[in-house]
């Protein structure tokens, strides 16, 4: 695109070199070699005039393409069939001869204009929606929607000047028609004015002469006072133990194969008798198998750590997921991931529940090598014991919906009876304790992983209901992805 914004230029100028020397050449020279030679350039300046023309509508009509595709949009018909007649009518203005060329200036001059209307229209959708955006956000969000507006007002500005000053032109052109004297003389000036706009303009809307520099953002200080237990998790990541638990959390990446190891026997009731595919959330997975599963003596270990056998497995995928989710979704999302076969997961969890499903599904992972990729899932690869295994968490006030959201995660969803707790006396860790906790750490994991695992990338398995974007952690996530460049895809039912 800046190239073609580049030869767009280009040809204006050289158009203008080829104006001048043919006006020199026709007021110093006078004869029949001077005559073929005016010819010449008169032609060749006319061929630039129109290539120069053309290619700036069709970088008018790519930038606003671009929008409407961002936006979901289909491209507009209306300005590209009047860009189309335009381009006609630029290239039939000159061979015609003097009688319509009149009425030719006047209805190339209202094209002009029409697709200058049409394209700022176009332009400013975008800039509303910024502006909407803006009002509606702050911090880094909001000077992020900021500087994007500045970035679109500064190509509208670009757009404006070309387009203005060609409609002028080509109205001045029509009122000027045969008239000679002073009116050709500012038909001249007029032309190189447009000439000189259309230049610039071009330039100012590709961006390859003025740019928004980038935003500048916000420097967040920590809290000096190390006293107070509400301080900023950013100081305690300056301890060797934070780093020591993120380092460790990395390691608990496991295996797909054990992933389908332990989805076979859910599915074959060898664990948790009330697990039934199409009702079972995570939630009750984890409060029925993982937590028993993983208790060891006292206390626990994380369920991967266990598949491991102790040894650390870094992740190629981090997975991002909430509880509510059908823990059949889950598993399908990421047995998606492991086949590469696109955004949806709907065919893998049907085949999940068919009888024979899962082996075949093993079979098609093994022959193209998706046994062996490793994920990141916090269900598998978080401590149960460390934290939640023990209870719900304080009881919120009656009648508001986080009781109602609170009652919830305590029943088993198929079953409907309430949770049993574990009884290990494993220490727990929450933000009280902020280097020994898991779950805390979860961005700072993602960053270690996307520097040491090579191929990292997020996957997001989105559940039927889109929960998934209203819960903060997951947004986190979502964000440390976008922030530290990691591949992100996004599994849907």
């Amino acid at each position: 695109y800046a190239r073609g914004a580049v030869i767009c230029v280009l040809l204006i100028w050289v158009l203008r070199l080829g104006w001048t020397t043919l006006y020199v050449v026709e007021s110093c020279v006078e004869s029949s070699v001077a005559e073929t030679g005016q010819m010449i350039l008169k032609k060749a300046s006319l061929a630039f005039l129109f290539t120069g023309m053309v290619l700036m509508y069709i970088l008018i009509v790519l930038r606003i393409q671009a929008f409407q595709h961002s936006m979901g949009r289909s491209p507009s018909r209306l300005l590209r069939c009047t860009v189309g007649v335009h381009c006609i009518l630029l290239l039939l203005r000159h061979p015609i001869g003097h009688g319509p060329d009149k009425w030719l200036d006047k209805i190339t001059a209202a094209l002009a204009l029409l697709i200058t209307i049409l394209a700022v229209r176009a332009f400013m959708v975008p800039l509303l929606l910024l502006r909407i955006e803006a009002s509606r956000v702050r911090g880094v969000p909001k000077l992020q929607a900021e500087w994007a507006a500045d970035a679109l007002r500064c190509e509208l500005k670009g757009l404006l000047v070309l387009g203005l000053t060609s409609t002028w032109r080509f109205c001045f052109t029509a009122a000027s028609r045969n008239r000679g004297g002073l009116w050709g003389l500012a038909e001249g000036v007029v032309s190189s004015i447009d000439d000189v706009a259309n230049a610039l303009g071009v330039a100012i809307m590709c961006g390859i002469l003025q740019q928004c520099g980038t935003p500048s953002l916000p420097v967040v200080e920590v809290c000096a006072d190390t006293s107070s237990t509400n301080q900023p998790v950013d100081i305690w990541r300056t301890d060797v133990g934070w780093t020591e638990k993120v380092k460790d959390l990395a390691g608990r990446g496991f295996t797909l194969a054990s992933l389908l190891d332990f989805y076979q026997r859910l599915f074959d009731a060898a664990v948790m008798p009330s697990f039934q595919p199409d009702l079972s959330t995570t939630n009750d997975v984890v409060r029925q198998a993982v937590v028993p599963m993983s208790r060891t003596h006292a206390g626990g270990c994380a369920l991967a750590t266990l598949w491991n056998e102790g040894r650390p497995v870094f992740a190629q995928r981090m997975v991002t997921h909430n509880w509510g989710n059908k823990f059949l979704h889950l598993v399908a999302a990421i047995v998606s991931d492991g086949l590469g076969c696109g955004s949806h997961y709907n065919t893998v969890a049907t085949r999940l529940t068919e009888a024979g499903g899962i082996d075949r599904l093993r079979r098609v992972l093994e022959r193209c090598g998706g046994l062996t990729m490793t994920y990141w899932v916090c269900a598998f690869s978080i401590n149960q014991h460390a934290s939640i295994c023990g209870g719900f968490g304080p009881a919120p006030q009656e009648g508001t919906p986080e009781r109602d959201e609170w009652e919830r995660k305590r029943i088993d969803t198929s079953s409907g009876a309430v949770f049993s707790v574990c009884l290990c006396t494993q220490p727990k860790f929450f933000n009280d304790k902020p280097v020994e906790c898991e779950l805390n750490k979860f961005t700072d994991m993602m960053q270690f992983l996307h520097k040491e695992s090579n191929g990292f990338a997020q996957v997001v398995a989105l559940d039927e209901e889109f929960d998934l974007f209203s819960r903060a952690w997951c947004v986190a996530e979502l964000v440390e992805a976008e922030a530290c460049g990691a591949p992100q895809a996004i599994k849907v039912h």
